[in-house]
């Protein structure tokens, strides 16, 4: 059986410096390293960071694993929530 269950934690914006890490980061290209704000996003998310992803330099190819932790961010609303469960089908 598949777990589809997503923990979700609230966190201050404005310390993600702090926060939107992980363990063992992927090497990436420099372009695709830090945290990329999504200015002017219509949809109810804020920012994402690819550290987990994985990147195949052979191919250049990066797959992203939304709903891995410390991904993406979403606004802490109706809306945020119903594009994490609409995401997550």
């Amino acid at each position: 059986m598949i777990n589809n269950t997503i923990l979700i934690k609230k966190k201050q914006l404005k310390e993600i410096a702090n926060w939107m890490k992980v363990e063992h980061p992927a090497e990436l290209p420099e372009v695709l390293q830090g945290i990329f704000f999504m200015d002017g996003n219509v949809l109810p998310d804020d920012c994402l960071t690819m550290y987990s992803s994985d990147w195949n330099n052979d191919q250049l190819t990066l797959l992203l694993r939304v709903f891995d932790p410390v991904i993406w961010t979403f606004h802490s609303s109706m809306k945020g929530r119903m594009l994490v469960d609409l995401l997550q089908k």
